[in-house]
This record gives C-alpha cells, structure tokens and sequence, in this order.
C-alpha cells in the first residue's frame, strides 16, 4: 500500500445542503453503479483540511488523538494511473 494524501473540501453550507447534494449525486448516472458495487474503506494516519491561509504557510495536517481513522470511498479500475484523487464529505 502506497501513501497517498487525502484532501478534505469543505463547503461552508448547510448540512440539509450537503445532504441533498449527496442525494442528487447518487441519483446521477455515473455514480449509480460506483455506489451500488464499488464501496471501499481507506485506511490513514491523517488527513490535510484544505484551508485558506493569510500567510500563505502550509495546510494543517489532521490526525486523530487515537491512532488511524477509516474513511468510506468508491473505487474505479483504471489502467496505468499513477494518481489517487479523493473527494471527502461529512457523513450523513
């Protein structure tokens, strides 16, 4: 297993606005199948919290005070692709 970093995107929106979002995102063709049969858990150590900061410095790297943490995900096979994009909500 390699490392990769996980970004989360934080909307600032209501949690209703999240949830209907996730609804309709469900609904649409191309992740009906990824979500019906292609579920998975990633293990990390942590994650970084997109922010924008005024000094320009780094972004804060988030790990819980107990160890590892599982984030749900949906997987695609490709073939020859050396990049791992990941998109994080909060649950529902």
């Amino acid at each position: 297993m390699g490392t990769h970093p996980v970004l989360v995107l934080r909307h600032h929106r209501r949690r209703e606005d999240d949830q209907r979002s996730a609804r309709n995102r469900a609904r649409q063709t191309a992740y009906r199948g990824p979500l019906a049969r292609r579920r998975c858990i990633i293990p990390a150590s942590g994650y970084y919290e997109w922010q924008r900061r005024p000094d320009g410095g780094p972004q804060p790297f988030i790990h819980p005070p107990r160890g590892n943490l599982l984030i749900a995900g949906i997987f695609e096979w490709r073939r020859n692709l050396r990049s791992t994009p990941t998109t994080v909500a909060e649950a529902s």
